[in-house]
């Protein structure tokens, strides 16, 4: 039998929502019945099975129902039949959702978020654009074996590396290192380089408190207290620069450390690693010979992710510390 199916699910978000003139706000639809219904004016060569897995806001999505998520593609994907999967999905946290998947989710068969900055009816829309175009590369033989996709706008993006850059525009969706690695032209789904391999852990649920912390322009150690405080699990700061912080928090570090908590640094800037390089206090150098570990090009918030899920993988220190290798993609 060969495959032809594509299997979306829906779990709401923008791309599910309608601009509601009366009140002039967007608002949740009931089902994706009206997407499939848009779709039917197009060709794209796929039979189609819309799944309504969801219906929530990106905001309120969490690591708990992408498990649940990903346990539903990966049994879609089982069937000989299908031949790809797409996640139709708020643009909110699509960066964090999509690469939290890819951590859990192994499978060959392609695996494409997306999702619309503009609801339906709106004066310019993109919702049928970006899904249209995510079926074509969940179809497509040449997406296989390249890890959890993202798309938008007509560009193809790894999930480590896709952010959201704008809170409006229909090219929100941008590569914080490398640029995107495919586009849709004219229908053709093409790919310009091939991602780096990254590991899955098969966790079966989070058990991890992880908090992400934004270092800023004399900031105070509160809230990394507040962190020692409530004995959470792991702590990830979103440094200066290339992964630098003021000196007055490096007591409260240390006694993150001193209690167990893993303390990884990823870097505030959108573009660039985070690197134990500076050797002034609060820099990079002396964070690494405390015991902190580093986030290389990674983001906070994927940072955060990454580590949530190696803690509830049941990871040694030793373990998570040859994930986080400094400078380096992980």
């Amino acid at each position: 039998m060969k495959a032809n199916k594509v299997v979306v699910f829906t779990t709401g978000g923008t791309i599910m929502s309608r601009f509601d003139s009366a009140t002039n706000t967007i608002v949740q639809a009931e089902n994706g019945d009206h997407l499939l219904e848009a779709l039917s004016a197009f060709h794209c060569g796929y039979e189609i099975e819309v799944r309504d897995f969801c219906n929530h806001p990106s905001p309120h999505m969490d690591p708990e129902i992408g498990i649940t998520l990903a346990r539903e593609i990966s049994s879609a994907l089982q069937r000989q039949e299908v031949c790809g999967a797409v996640v139709a999905h708020g643009t909110d946290t699509i960066e964090e959702m999509s690469y939290f998947v890819s951590l859990i989710l192994s499978e060959s068969k392609p695996v494409v978020f997306t999702g619309a900055m503009k609801s339906s009816s709106e004066e310019y829309i993109d919702n049928i654009g970006n899904l249209l175009g995510a079926i074509r590369i969940a179809g497509n033989p040449a997406s296989r074996d390249r890890g959890v996709l993202v798309f938008f706008n007509q560009d193809i993006f790894s999930a480590r590396y896709v952010s959201k850059s704008d809170t409006n525009h229909m090219n929100s969706f941008v590569a914080s290192s490398g640029g995107p690695m495919g586009a849709v032209i004219n229908g053709e789904v093409l790919y310009y380089h091939i991602p780096c391999k990254q590991a899955v852990y098969p966790v079966t649920q989070i058990k991890a408190d992880v908090q992400l912390v934004k270092a800023c322009f004399g900031m105070s150690p509160l809230l990394i207290d507040a962190c020692v405080e409530a004995k959470v699990d792991g702590i990830v700061i979103e440094a200066l620069g290339a992964g630098n912080l003021p000196p007055k928090l490096l007591p409260s570090i240390r006694r993150a450390l001193d209690s167990g908590i893993p303390v990884v640094i990823a870097s505030r800037c959108a573009h660039g690693p985070s690197l134990a390089i500076y050797a002034y206090e609060g820099g990079g150098a002396p964070l690494k010979a405390m015991g902190c570990l580093f986030a290389g090009d990674l983001s906070g918030p994927k940072t955060r992710i990454k580590l949530m899920v190696l803690l509830s993988a049941g990871c040694s220190p030793e373990q998570i510390a040859a994930h986080f290798p400094t400078g380096a993609a992980g």
